[in-house]
């Protein structure tokens, strides 16, 4: 009984271990252009699902934060199915002087299917994006998907080896907005049947923001009546 009673506690750790392992946050810190370029700070990773890191260390270029996350995968063989979801959380800033007119994010990805099977072997690719302007202007929580290309479902029979393009360009001209919050919430999954396998692998990302200086007051007053009467057409 002892030895069952060590067998199960030992287990029961393992579990714990487990789950505790995958909700361990990376935090990869701040990451600051040079001057007049936007910086990207408080750069952080997690994982509801898998052992991080899945988007791997960034690297920071003019402008843009670049991430090769190779170990970003979803497989499943022989009947098994699995999904893997990655978070990243930042804080994407314009230099003093100047605010953020565009931020544009990429992703790239390619999928593999193998064996004789039908649409219950696939693959997904999904990502979700959020901004939230830290200054008055943008007004709140804003929430946006990437458009894939050729498609984000890929499943037997007509799908072989698929490379596939994510791009999502969100404009903020005339919102003054000189910092903002940005989630990104990347979801690969696979399904297979008996016999098939299904892969799919992130291979990088780009997030890139384009700066503008602040406009002159009689500026910034049309541009605001602008985006007000766009708000009030939508």
């Amino acid at each position: 009984m002892n030895k069952v009673r060590a067998a199960l506690a030992a287990l029961t750790v393992a579990v714990t271990f487990a789950t505790t392992a995958h909700a361990m946050p990376i935090i990869y810190g701040d990451f600051v252009g040079a001057p007049g370029q936007g910086s990207f700070l408080d750069v952080t990773e997690d994982s509801p699902t898998d052992m991080t890191p899945l988007f791997e260390p960034p690297t920071l270029l003019p402008d843009s934060l670049f991430f090769s996350p190779l170990t970003f995968t979803s497989f499943a063989n022989n009947g098994n199915a699995d999904t893997t979801t990655g978070i990243l959380t930042m804080i994407v800033s314009a230099a003093p002087g100047l605010t953020i007119s565009e931020l544009v994010i990429n992703l790239t990805a390619d999928t593999t299917l193998l064996g004789t099977g039908s649409m219950s072997t696939f693959s997904s690719i999904a990502t979700a994006v959020e901004i939230e302007d830290l200054n008055p202007g943008l007004g709140g929580i804003q929430n946006f998907n990437l458009n894939y290309t050729p498609t984000d479902m890929f499943s037997l029979p007509g799908d072989g080896f698929v490379e596939v393009e994510g791009n999502l360009v969100i404009d903020l001209t005339g919102f003054a907005v000189q910092s903002l919050a940005l989630t990104i919430e990347h979801t690969l999954a696979t399904g297979s049947q008996s016999g098939t396998t299904s892969f799919i692998q992130a291979k990088s990302l780009d997030i890139d923001v384009t700066t503008i200086p602040i406009p002159e007051p009689a500026t910034a007053l049309v541009l605001l009546t602008g985006a007000v009467m766009l708000r009030r057409r939508r």
